[in-house]
């Protein structure tokens, strides 16, 4: 890219439009809060002490996808620890941002399902590890991508 190019890029006046992959990704999204809501209402109504737990991890995780889904329509914020200099990179930054939405409802989803179905001798702690790992994968993987783009 030439430094006219990059004098002219101003990601303050970046748009981010609704596109049939982001459309897609917010709906799968939603779709799985909302199965994880489903699941976690019935289980709280028929358990007793875990179902306490249950609603709060669905309201946490479901403020963190809402927040995550709504936040990428303004990249200007994720710009923060590196300058967004091309619309290439704005465009993995979004796409980042809605895949670890739909990672962290994926996150819930299990939690809700694993609460009750899983013995209390069988520890899944292994199965946490392994979705931690996944989530900063993620981020790093795009974050490497996006400063790629340049």
């Amino acid at each position: 890219m030439n430094r006219e190019n990059k004098e002219k890029f101003n990601i303050e006046q970046v748009k981010v439009g609704r596109t049939r992959e982001g459309t897609t990704m917010e709906v799968l999204a939603i779709l799985l809060l909302a199965v994880t809501w489903i699941i976690g209402l019935t289980k709280h109504q028929s358990a007793s002490a875990t179902g306490e737990g249950l609603l709060a991890k669905c309201i946490v995780f479901s403020i963190i996808v809402v927040v995550l889904l709504v936040a990428s329509y303004f990249p200007k914020f994720f710009s923060n620890s590196h300058e967004l200099s091309n619309m290439r990179q704005v465009l993995l930054t979004v796409r980042m941002i809605r895949v670890l939405a739909i990672e962290f409802a994926l996150t819930v989803l299990f939690m809700v399902i694993s609460g009750g179905l899983i013995s209390p001798q069988y520890d899944c702690s292994w199965v946490f590890n392994i979705i931690i790992v996944v989530i900063l994968l993620t981020a790093i993987l795009f974050t490497i991508l996006i400063h790629r783009a340049k």
